[in-house]
């Protein structure tokens, strides 16, 4: 099946407007098959931004056409369609990554958290719950500061500081740790720093 390079449309035909077509051809996937320009004139009802909203690439004053101008305005929407594809493409694949994560994340045997920079848990597995005894919405009221005991406290939030000023990337502390039932436990305890795409701190990972 042939797929055309790219798509150059009037804003208004005979059976279907431009605005109908985008529509049709987007209802299955988040970007046209091909690039599409639109021919707009005066009077069309929709402006150019319109079509742009809609899933076109570009668009071009009927009024306005050159040559130059419009192997240009198809050479930019060529070039938009491209890259749009490769945003949805790296969309994609983050999407089945963190799926594949979720599911390591929840099965894994030894126990695993994110912590909010303050020290309250924001997701738990099941395995970091039976050791510290809690059920997962019980987890999830504590803090690492609660169940760390109070000798080991200092050190690790030190440490912790430091991966914040980002004097570290990790770190591992044997450190005790107190469960529900007030039993206090040996446990060795490495966290590492997740950041957000700008290096701003993000969340701890607890392990």
């Amino acid at each position: 099946q042939l797929r055309p390079d790219c798509v150059i449309l009037r804003d208004t035909l005979p059976d279907m407007s431009a605005m109908e077509i985008l529509a049709a051809v987007l209802t299955s996937d988040e970007l046209p098959p091909c690039p599409f320009v639109v021919l707009t004139q005066n009077g069309c009802p929709h402006s150019g931004r319109d079509f742009l909203r809609a899933g076109a690439q570009d668009y071009i004053g009927r009024e306005w056409i050159t040559p130059q101008g419009l192997t240009r305005s198809i050479e930019n929407a060529a070039e938009r369609w491209a890259l749009a594809r490769k945003l949805i493409e790296r969309n994609y694949k983050l999407i089945e990554s963190e799926k594949q994560f979720r599911v390591i994340f929840a099965s894994a045997a030894i126990g695993i958290a994110r912590v909010e920079l303050d020290g309250s848990f924001a997701v738990v597995n099941d395995a970091f719950c039976r050791i510290h005894g809690y059920s997962k919405d019980e987890m999830l009221t504590q803090t690492i500061q609660q169940v760390t005991h109070p000798e080991d406290l200092a050190a690790d939030m030190a440490f912790m500081q430091e991966l914040l000023n980002g004097g570290r990337t990790n770190y591992t502390l044997e450190k005790r740790k107190i469960r529900k039932d007030g039993v206090t436990i040996w446990a060795n305890h490495s966290v590492s720093l997740d950041r957000h795409s700008d290096g701003t701190p993000y969340q701890f990972i607890s392990a």
